[in-house]
């Protein structure tokens, strides 16, 4: 919440990522960027702004984890195995 209120004091673009339910029942992220316009006197005049499912990349991150976790395992017990 507070990217969306410093948005609305500055010209900046926010980046949020969510998860939501379909009707459907099936779970999506999103992922949301805005911009807040402001008219020469500073004033909001609009809110510009994409939106992206990014489900296939949240299930790419979350199937690498374990990868990563038993590469570090199998360089711990290979470095242990061969400084003893």
């Amino acid at each position: 919440m507070g990217q969306l209120k410093n948005s609305l004091k500055e010209e900046v673009e926010t980046s949020l990522e969510y998860k939501i339910l379909t009707k459907n029942r099936e779970e999506k992220w999103l992922k949301e960027r805005t911009n807040l316009e402001t008219n020469s006197n500073g004033k909001p005049v609009s809110i510009r702004g994409v939106l992206t499912d990014i489900t296939h990349e949240k299930a790419a991150q979350q199937n690498s984890i374990p990868f990563f976790i038993f590469l570090f395992n199998n360089f711990y017990f290979w470095l242990n195995n061969f400084i003893s």
